[in-house]
């Protein structure tokens, strides 16, 4: 019975590792052009800010701009946050998050 057991806790362990999407998050500095700018009540009935914003990025040497939403949630969706318009700079500390499925997005933690 014991060797049962330890088998389906073994294949329960790798179906949830295998089935789990994975958030790989750190924080960055970010300048960058706000593109679009939507207010948004989540599925509790709290609104919340998202900008879609415009930075350079580099890969092997090659630049190119690169549009990731940006989101403020809780107290940091503060009345800046509210009042920013399509053209406005951003700079400030976010928290850079990267799904499994290639899916980006900023959050945001500090304004500079």
């Amino acid at each position: 019975m014991k060797n049962f057991t330890a088998i389906i806790l073994a294949i329960a362990m790798i179906v949830t590792m295998a089935y789990a999407t994975v958030a790989l998050a750190e924080d960055r500095s970010l300048e960058a052009q706000v593109t679009r700018v939507e207010q948004r009540t989540d599925r509790n009935g709290v609104e919340y800010t998202m900008a879609i914003v415009k930075f350079k990025n580099v890969l092997n040497g090659a630049e190119y701009d690169k549009e990731i939403p940006l989101m403020f949630f809780g107290s940091k969706n503060d009345d800046k946050a509210k009042s920013l318009a399509v053209g406005d700079a951003i700079n400030a500390i976010v928290n850079y998050r990267k799904l499994t499925d290639g899916r980006e997005s900023f959050s945001l933690q500090a304004w500079k």
